[in-house]
């Protein structure tokens, strides 16, 4: 049985299920009109970004990262911060563009 995200809303006491697929959903983020989660649907089945867009209803995959899936996501105000590869990225929640953060710290070995 694969997870789904699922929508509550207080004021008409009513639940909406947003995804439905045989993939893995999961870690959903609310950010403005969107929804962005993990998942596993794609072709893949990596583990990469997606949003779900609450006026139009749909989902679209956001990342598409190919040899490691996406891990911990966490959202902040401006961004979704997550690991892959080892390396972290930022997801900028305005541009939906993703960088690598760079660390201003060398690794002694």
């Amino acid at each position: 049985m694969a997870d789904d995200v699922w929508i509550y809303d207080f004021n008409s006491k009513q639940t909406e299920q947003i995804t439905k697929t045989d993939a893995s959903d999961i870690i959903p983020m609310w950010a403005g009109d969107k929804i962005y989660f993990i998942s596993d649907r794609a072709e893949d089945k990596r583990f990469n970004v997606w949003s779900y867009d609450l006026k139009t209803k749909a989902s679209k995959q956001v990342t598409t990262f190919k040899d490691f899936d996406v891990k911990f996501p966490s959202k902040g105000d401006k961004a979704i911060v997550f690991e892959n590869g080892g390396w972290i990225y930022k997801l900028d929640l305005a541009t939906e563009q993703v960088e690598k953060v760079r660390s201003r710290f060398t690794t002694i070995c």
